[in-house]
């Protein structure tokens, strides 16, 4: 395609320009104490490949160490806990605090289990929702048991 560069050279690990030896010409004068034009066009040339090649190379090493950041990072997250079921115990507990709650505080329980689980079908003006535990998710008996907890102690500073 117009307008791209050949292909850039490997990397190498040495990032300054190693030192040239004198050429016959005009450095040989430069280091006789004569003057000097500097680098031939040639030699200016070959430079500019190299410090794009460098450039480029420097941009692909920043990319994958990016990307390596990344999966490193992803890598050592811990992975989350498997939820275990809740005891009989706290069964019981999360029994005594929800006959504990007001009518507001149980609406506010139902919602979050209509918008966690999507219960279809929870009669909207029932005097009792029946509700078997074991059949939510272990992660969401979890979270209904600290809002149920959290609505309870709610409740008790009101008091």
């Amino acid at each position: 395609a117009a307008g791209e560069l050949p292909p850039a050279p490997p990397p190498r690990a040495v990032l300054h320009a190693p030192a040239r030896p004198p050429t016959a010409g005009g450095s040989q004068a430069a280091l006789a104490g004569g003057s000097s034009s500097g680098p031939s066009s040639e030699e200016t040339l070959a430079l500019k490949r190299e410090i794009e090649a460098l450039r480029v190379a420097n941009e692909r090493l920043g990319k994958d160490m990016e990307a390596m950041k990344r999966k490193t990072t992803t890598a050592t997250r811990k992975p989350k806990r498997e939820a275990r079921p809740l005891t009989e115990h706290e069964k019981a507990i999360l029994q005594e605090k929800i006959d504990c709650l007001d009518t507001e505080q149980l609406g506010r329980a139902l919602l979050l289990l209509e918008r966690e689980k999507r219960f279809a079908g929870l009669p909207e003006e029932a005097e009792e929702v029946e509700l078997d535990i074991d059949t939510l998710p272990h992660r969401l008996q979890k979270r209904f048991l600290h809002f149920v907890d959290m609505e309870f102690k709610r409740r008790r500073r009101r008091r």
